[in-house]
């Protein structure tokens, strides 16, 4: 009888265990700061064409939306991934999952992504999707924001932004190396307009009277000319942040 007791538990456990690791993918929806009208929420998790639960499922992937009103919330970022990870959702690297925030208090949006996640979801497809839920969210319509959100994470999480467009680094790079040559070039150019202007060197037969023979000396001069380049500055708050596992962007809107 122990023996068959003992045979049911350990089938119990294993059940729980594989359960656990083959828990379905979860989309919610946590509307806290009340932007949302009760058909807008119904309809994130249920319209035909886009919905949380139907991404969640084809890409296996927890999703979570988040809004806020509260200034006590200072640090969206930090604070969004305390939320996701306090609540657990999935970090691991088989799966992971996303989450984005929209806090009104500090007129910030965040995009943070997790475990398996962060390598799918790339700093391309984070900034395509802060660049459409940003407009969305200036204007109010915090319902389109968060339909454009979940469309660009589909596309995101299919592939659509894992090629080689160009990111903010390389635009940078290519931004000061473009500067670097403008600059080249107009130094030679004056260099060349001032060697020009100069006139020319006399020599010792100008100086010659008849007879007299007066002793010269050759003077060089050498010009010098300072050019001061200006480096672009990022003014976007956009941009890929790592640690703990999470990887993300923001907006202010």
């Amino acid at each position: 009888m122990k023996k068959v007791f003992a045979i049911i538990l350990v089938l119990v456990l294993l059940a729980g265990t594989t359960l656990t690791a083959f828990a379905s993918p979860t989309g919610s929806i946590y509307d806290n700061a009340g932007l949302l009208s009760t058909g807008e929420i119904s309809s994130l998790r249920q319209s035909a064409d886009i919905n949380i639960g139907m991404i969640t499922q084809r890409h296996s992937i927890d999703i979570v939306i988040l809004t806020t009103d509260d200034p006590a919330i200072t640090n969206t970022r930090p604070y969004s991934r305390n939320f996701y990870q306090r609540s657990g959702y999935d970090t691991t690297q088989n799966h992971g999952g996303v989450i984005l925030h929209i806090n009104m208090a500090e007129r910030e949006v965040i995009i943070e992504t997790f475990g398996g996640a962060t390598a799918r979801y790339t700093e391309r497809g984070i900034n395509n999707a802060l660049d459409a839920v940003q407009p969305f969210l200036s204007h109010g319509d915090y319902y389109g924001a968060i339909r454009a959100f979940l469309q660009h994470t589909d596309r995101a999480l299919s592939g659509a932004y894992s090629g080689s467009g160009l990111e903010l680094g390389h635009i940078l790079v290519i931004s000061v190396v473009i500067g670097l040559v403008v600059a080249a070039l107009v130094l030679g150019i004056m260099l060349l307009m001032h060697g020009k202007s100069l006139p020319s060197a006399p020599s010792h037969h100008t100086y010659m009277d008849g007879d007299k023979n007066i002793k010269h000396e050759i003077d060089r001069f050498v010009s010098t000319n300072t050019v001061r380049v200006p480096i672009p500055q990022n003014t976007n708050t956009g941009g890929r942040s790592g640690g703990g596992g999470a990887t993300g962007g923001s907006r202010r809107f």
